[in-house]
């Protein structure tokens, strides 16, 4: 089972949104179907309330928090999504979570590659901003600069 299916679940039994379940109201059936979804993330899933947290949008002490809130809720409640959740599990096609699992750019092509890799080395091979070598090689824009600007508003340079 997955978290997007816990989530899914929970937003189904409690008939909300996925933007309702991740957003910041504290109604109570948004926040009963936030506690199941976390619950069933740490107990069932074994994910640490860190790791729960992070993919609801929440600190962990919230997760916790939620840990001993679903702790005293109805276990049918919680049966239900949990029942749900393994449903949405089971109908989704294994291709479909290869596709989600991974996560792989699209195919460059030879000379994109070598592109790439000389921009990385001309970067590395410029000077670092404010070393004498910098100052240096733009010094000459620097007084061109100076010099527009004081010509610009009739101030000797």
């Amino acid at each position: 089972m997955r978290f997007a299916a816990i989530v899914q679940a929970s937003c189904e039994v409690y008939g909300i949104t996925r933007a309702e379940f991740m957003g910041e109201a504290r109604i109570a059936r948004l926040c009963e179907a936030r506690h199941v979804a976390a619950y069933l993330s740490v107990r069932h899933l074994g994910k640490g309330a860190k790791w729960t947290g992070r993919r609801m949008g929440r600190d962990h002490t919230t997760v916790l928090n939620s840990l001993r809130r679903a702790a005293v809720l109805p276990a049918e409640k919680i049966a239900k999504v949990l029942e749900r959740a393994e449903e949405i599990a089971a109908a989704t096609p294994m291709d479909e979570i290869i596709a989600h699992l991974s996560h792989k750019r699209a195919p460059i092509s030879d000379a994109e590659r070598v592109s790439r890799k000389l921009e990385k080395i001309e970067q590395w091979l410029e000077p670092e901003v404010g070393s004498r070598e910098w100052f240096e090689i733009n010094e000459a824009r620097f007084r061109a600069g100076l010099a527009a600007a004081a010509q610009t508003h009739g101030v000797a340079a």
